[in-house]
């Protein structure tokens, strides 16, 4: 009687070892970011221009069966990839815009803040500081046109 098991074996394997020899030759998927005149941030799997970056693309546990490695990314697989980057971006971009509001906001309070300053130096009829032992004592003229000065300097800075 012939012995088939090992018959049997290798034509089971036999599709693995072809998938294997395939996947060692197929390019992985690869996701380009670039912007263009118009200011708009595009993404693709090729490179649109000189200004294209190839992005790095994190991967998370997937629902299906993770992909062999080697082999290339399902376009479902890839649309979820380039969705993840363009969240990734669209995050960014609204924590900078976020940022720069804030940086707005409280350059507008040191505005205000550098004119009443500078108001009040200029209208009083005199200027003082307070001592180690808590006394005021009153600035002389070089003194007070120096305060006045870095007053000015405050409101050039926080209002121009």
């Amino acid at each position: 009687m012939k012995d088939t098991t090992a018959h049997s074996w290798f034509f089971r394997a036999l599709p693995l070892v072809v998938l294997l020899a395939v996947a060692d030759s197929a390019p992985a998927a690869k996701v380009y970011k670039w912007v263009d005149e118009n200011g708009n941030v595009h993404f693709g799997d090729r490179p649109a221009g000189n200004d294209a970056q190839e992005l790095e693309i994190k991967t998370r546990e997937p629902a299906a069966p993770a992909p062999t490695p080697g082999l290339p990314l399902r376009p479902s697989q890839v649309r979820t990839s380039i969705s993840d980057v363009m969240e990734e971006e669209r995050l960014r971009r609204k924590d900078a815009r976020e940022k720069e509001k804030q940086a707005r906001e409280s350059r507008q309070r040191n505005c205000v803040l550098a004119r009443d300053k500078l108001r009040s130096y200029e209208e009083s009829d005199y200027l003082y500081d307070i001592d180690s032992e808590g006394n005021r004592r009153v600035l002389n003229d070089a003194q007070r046109k120096a305060a006045e000065d870095a007053a000015r300097d405050d409101v050039t800075r926080f209002c121009s």
